[in-house]
């Protein structure tokens, strides 16, 4: 019997001040295949970029513009080979709006690989 590999789920950084909104961007990936790490702070997302290679970050909406501009910054200097998504609030609770954009933002590939 042979057993085929199964691929690696992609890391996707998933920074939200928002408890709910947070879980259930993470209930949404999990469910499409992706894992993703959470992020409740600025703080969080920084640390998280610099010991996850993630392949994709989500800022939420919900944090103010310069924690937005800080958190995008720190990940470029951290990982700079990861995709940045900002979400707008437009579209915010539709899962497949999420996972399209996802999928958009990827275009087929994470941190140089093919997915």
């Amino acid at each position: 019997m042979k057993l085929q590999p199964s691929p690696l789920a992609l890391v996707i950084l998933n920074a939200c001040p928002h408890p709910a909104l947070r879980e259930t961007r993470d209930r949404i990936l999990s469910e499409a295949g992706y894992y993703p790490a959470s992020a409740a702070t600025a703080e969080d997302a920084s640390l998280l970029a610099r010991s996850v290679v993630c392949c994709l970050a989500i800022i939420c909406h919900s944090f103010k513009p310069d924690e937005r501009r800080q958190i995008q910054r720190r990940i470029e200097d951290a990982l700079p080979g990861t995709k940045i998504m900002q979400l707008s609030y437009r579209g915010n609770n539709d899962p497949l709006a999420l996972l399209s954009s996802v999928k958009d933002v990827l275009g087929g590939r994470c941190n140089g690989k093919n997915v």
